[in-house]
């Protein structure tokens, strides 16, 4: 399936503020309108609940009532880590900087 198949359906975006790379990634590179979710959980029940598009991981299985088609026309994300710009935990800052490494590796 292409995004332009379901580019007329709401997808869920997430709250201002969230990185904007991150934001369009998960939106298929369109500026969209939607629910807001913070939260896999949240991701998952405006699909279930609103017929809402949303991007998942493949290597995840969907729970039930849910069915994944991937979209060929958008890359796939190898790895996605996300936290919040103001935690300054140096355990998150050393497992981004060992993540960074071994991808790049």
């Amino acid at each position: 399936m292409r995004s332009s198949e379901v580019a007329d359906r709401r997808w869920f975006v997430f709250p201002a503020g969230t990185d904007s790379r991150r934001q369009s990634y998960w939106s298929g590179g369109e500026q969209r309108e939607g629910p807001v979710v913070r939260t896999v959980q949240e991701c998952r029940q405006a699909v279930l609940w609103n017929g809402t598009v949303g991007m998942t991981l493949l290597d995840h299985r969907p729970p039930e009532g849910l069915t994944v088609v991937p979209l060929i026309d958008l890359p796939p994300s190898r790895v996605v880590v996300a936290w919040k710009e103001s935690d300054r935990n140096p355990l998150i800052r050393s497992f981004v900087r060992i993540a960074l490494e071994v991808y790049r590796g």
